[in-house]
Parts: structure tokens; sequence; C-alpha cells
């Protein structure tokens, strides 16, 4: 098994014991071997995880970063684009919305992750863009007539 495998599943066992000092370490260690002998996915992965165990760190400069590079490297990522977006819902909320905007687009998404990312998009978009949120809600409505979250956003936005 190459360094940078090892080190990585180094860091997957620290997450699951929660010792998120060592997962960082050992994804920034993995990540920084990986260079050479690995693929844009593999590389995308270890970014992934490497954000994960520095916000739970306390770094959220540096997961914001793993973010980025792993979205370089996977553009597509779903959960990538939702995690970034999540992390910039306060600091950069257009930011955010375009991010969870582009998951939405893409092709084959899940039925419970679009519902998923529609809510999230709602969350971050309805300040800004009340009537945008308002007709994704009750197109989401037709489609998920049994979804409490969106029942309770309509008719919260409804009393607005």
């Amino acid at each position: 098994m190459s360094a940078w495998r090892t080190s990585f599943q180094t860091g997957l066992r620290a997450l699951e014991n929660q010792d998120w000092p060592l997962a960082l370490q050992s994804f920034e260690d993995s990540l920084y071997m990986a260079a050479e002998d690995s693929s844009a996915e593999e590389q995308a992965r270890i970014c992934h995880e490497l954000a994960y165990a520095a916000l739970k760190v306390g770094l959220p400069e540096r997961a914001e970063a793993a973010y980025r590079q792993a979205l370089q490297l996977q553009p597509d990522s779903i959960e990538d684009l939702n995690n970034l977006a999540l992390l910039l819902q306060q600091k950069a909320p257009e930011q955010a919305q375009y991010l969870l905007e582009r998951a939405l687009s893409l092709p084959g998404l899940h039925p419970e992750n679009e519902l998923q990312l529609g809510l999230e998009w709602v969350e971050t978009t309805r300040l800004r863009h009340a009537q945008k949120a308002l007709d994704w809600l009750q197109k989401a409505y037709q489609r998920f007539p049994l979804d409490t979250r969106v029942q309770a956003l309509l008719a919260e936005m409804a009393e607005s």
C-alpha cells in the first residue's frame, strides 16, 4: 500500500475515534503524498475528508480551502457543493446560493437529495429572492406533497 493510502486510512480511523487533530494531520499528509501517484477522484476524496476534519478542529478557513480544492478536482460533487454552500451561508450567501443552484442543476439527482438541496437553497435565498424561493417551494410541494418541511416553509412564507 502506498504511503498516502496508509496515511489516509489512519485519518479515517482517527475520524471514527473522533481524534480530529490526528485526522486532520493524516489527511494533510495524505494529500501532500498523493500529489504524484493518485487520481483526481482520490485526491478529491482526501480533500473532502480533510475539510470535515478541519471543521471538527475549528478551522473553517482550512475546510473552505479543502472543499474548493475538492471541487477543482471533481466539479460535479454534489456533496462538496452542498457542504461548501452550508459553510458559506452566513459569510457569502450569494456564493452559497450559486453553489446550491449548481448542485440542483446536475443530472441524475436523487429526489431526496434534490429536496434537501432545494430546501437549503430556499433558506439561503428567501430573504433576497422571496418570489424565486416561493416558486421553488410550490413546485416542490407538487412533487413532495407529504413532506412536512416543504409544508412548513410554504406556510411560513405565506405568513410573511
